[in-house]
């Protein structure tokens, strides 16, 4: 008996159900149903903080801290959008330079849509021309990227020549030269 209360207090604890952690984060999920209401929450509740940590902190860390940078933020916007059945992206943009990288999520939409940091833009066919879009808020020139599916795989690769030529994952299909 003893064993079984020990084991219901540990499933309670670890759960969120006495500090309700699961389910005031996760009404936010329910109420955050499109891009733009993800963007608008973002840019309302956040702080833009660079933090040296070599990977994202997760979507319910983001909530509770109010504090995270441009892959803590599209983490937390693909994590909500798919959730509600959005088709998501995440494209990683290298700079010629600096070392900073930039991460930013994409909806399928009727077209394309991207959010960087809590900007939520619009109107795009190609996962390259959000690239493009994105440089011109950003103060370093783009070098290569890559687009990620949910599941964490490359689905495009482009690289940047000259300032306005590139090439692109099916550039590499075709030649063999990636």
């Amino acid at each position: 008996m003893k064993k079984l209360i020990i084991f219901l207090v540990c499933i309670f604890v670890f759960s969120g159900c006495i500090f309700g952690v699961t389910n005031e984060f996760m009404q936010l999920v329910y109420q955050l149903d499109t891009p733009i209401k993800i963007a608008s929450w973002l840019e309302d509740n956040i702080t833009h903080e660079i933090h040296d940590i070599p990977y994202a902190i997760t979507p319910q860390q983001l909530y509770y801290s109010r504090k995270g940078d441009c892959d803590d933020m599209s983490g937390f916007g693909e994590y909500i959008a798919d959730y509600h059945g959005y088709t998501t992206y995440e494209i990683l943009i290298y700079y010629s330079d600096t070392l900073e990288t930039h991460q930013i999520v994409v909806y399928e939409e009727e077209r394309f849509s991207y959010m960087t940091n809590w900007t939520y833009v619009y109107g795009f066919d190609t996962f390259l021309e959000i690239v493009w879009d994105n440089d011109r808020m950003n103060p370093y020139n783009w070098e290569t990227y890559k687009v990620f599916d949910y599941e964490g795989n490359i689905i495009e690769r482009g690289t940047r020549w000259y300032g306005w030529l590139y090439k692109t994952q099916a550039y590499c299909w075709f030649t063999k030269e990636c």
